[in-house]
């Protein structure tokens, strides 16, 4: 939407190839692929009156692509997918007057969106009956043509420009990870309500605007006139300390700790929108275990790797991540984050345990020092969880992770007393 500073946009992933059974001749039933290079809408239903769709590629518009058409880029078979990105534009009268209307007169409109592939190629080649280059619209049903259909709900009353809900939009500057210096900014936007409005910010700031914010996660709360309170959360982070498809580069101070990861599902072809550390634990005298966060297109990514702990100070730690995304290259992206571990460090009081062997193919020996009563916890290195359980009377047991893929795992196990962590590899 864009009325009122308020962007609400949709994004959608092209084909690039697809995998069809048909008859070319009867009864003998073949698998065709079918190579996409171009992605386009070629139809939108349920906008209200004075609405319209806007693409990112409207300049690339035609009669047959009123709306513009994305490209695939690289070769077949190895192509990238085309991003699209669409969203509703119109007057702020035209808002407005549709914020009463919908299916339920809430200002609630369902949308369908018709999004039509170009066939560059198919394999084997059908080009006598199937022509290269042709829209997917134009090839009969019966040789897997037609549109894709994406239902879709425009709120209308969210928008900033329809008299609602009061509600605030944080707009929000990232802070410089390299340097100790915390220079993160937010400036709030309140729509709708009475003024004068109040801000009450959960670092304590009560201002419209903040400054020297660090890298994290912040939370506002705003009151109107009336005693109408909105609440939104937002990010500080950083889009400045990333390199794309690079390998070991940036700051090496004698301070920078590195640490990789292989195999993230981030797309390596498309930038992040932002990344920032949001824990960071000492393990024993010498381990750190720091968890990291990035988005790309508003979709977050964790993971949680080790590095050296060399004592309470400063420090500026590096990501490495190789994403593969499922295609035979593999690119690279390179974050750095300064963190200031006498303030931003949780230190646990260690537990100590072995493991044995480490690697494994799946079957972990586990020895405490006693047999208190524990509770473990195995993690993949994005975080999510493999396996817990709990276990009591107990100072020597096997953990089973036969079920789990090969790669790397962190074992945490948890008493009354304390935590430990460890790094499991599975063959």
């Amino acid at each position: 939407m864009d009325c009122g500073g308020l962007t609400s946009s949709k994004t959608f992933i092209g084909l690039i190839d697809s995998l069809l059974i048909i008859e070319i001749v009867p009864g003998s039933p073949t698998p065709v692929t079918m190579y996409m290079d171009a992605m386009r809408i070629t139809e939108v239903t349920g906008l209200p009156s004075g609405l319209s769709l806007v693409t990112d590629v409207m300049n690339s518009a035609t009669v047959e692509s009123p709306f513009g058409a994305w490209q695939n880029s690289g070769s077949i078979p190895n192509q990238v997918a085309s991003i699209g990105c669409v969203s509703v534009s119109g007057n702020e009268t035209d808002w407005i007057a549709a914020g009463t209307g919908g299916p339920n007169e809430d200002g609630v409109y369902p949308l369908t969106i018709s999004i039509d592939t170009r066939i560059a190629q198919t394999n084997p080649d059908l080009s006598s009956i199937i022509q290269n280059g042709s829209w997917n619209s134009s090839v009969p049903l019966s040789l897997g043509g037609g549109v894709y259909q994406i239902e879709v709900e425009l709120r209308v009353n969210e928008s900033g420009c329809v008299g609602g809900t009061l509600f605030v939009f944080p707009e929000v500057t990232a802070d410089n990870s390299q340097t100790p210096a915390c220079d993160g900014t937010v400036n709030a936007t309140v729509y709708n309500g009475t003024p004068p409005y109040s801000f009450l910010y959960s670092n304590g700031a009560t201002e419209q605007a903040v400054s020297e914010l660090c890298a994290g996660v912040y939370a506002i709360q705003v009151e109107d006139a009336v005693g109408a309170q909105t609440t939104s959360q937002f990010a500080i982070a950083s889009t400045a300390n990333v390199y794309s498809n690079v390998g070991p580069s940036g700051p090496n101070g004698a301070d920078t700790l590195y640490s990789y990861f292989y195999g993230c599902d981030l797309d390596y072809t498309l930038p992040l929108d932002s990344f920032f550390i949001i824990d960071a634990i000492t393990s024993g005298p010498d381990t750190c275990l720091v968890t990291w966060v990035a988005y790309q297109q508003g979709n977050p990514f964790t993971i949680t790797t080790y590095y050296p702990f060399l004592g309470p100070e400063p420090t500026v730690f590096s990501l490495i991540l190789w994403c593969e995304n499922g295609r035979s290259e593999a690119g690279i992206f390179q974050l750095y984050e300064f963190l200031d571990l006498s303030v931003g460090v949780t230190e646990e009081v260690p537990i100590n345990f072995m493991v044995q062997p480490n690697p494994s193919s799946g079957t972990f020996a586990i020895q405490l020092a006693n047999s208190e009563a524990i509770t473990i916890q195995v993690t993949d290195m994005s975080g999510r969880l493999v396996k817990r359980e709990r276990i009591s009377g107990q100072s020597a047991f096997q953990l089973d992770l036969e079920a789990a893929k090969p790669g790397l795992y962190i074992l945490m196990i948890e008493s009354e007393k304390g935590r430990g962590y460890k790094q499991l590899i599975k063959n």
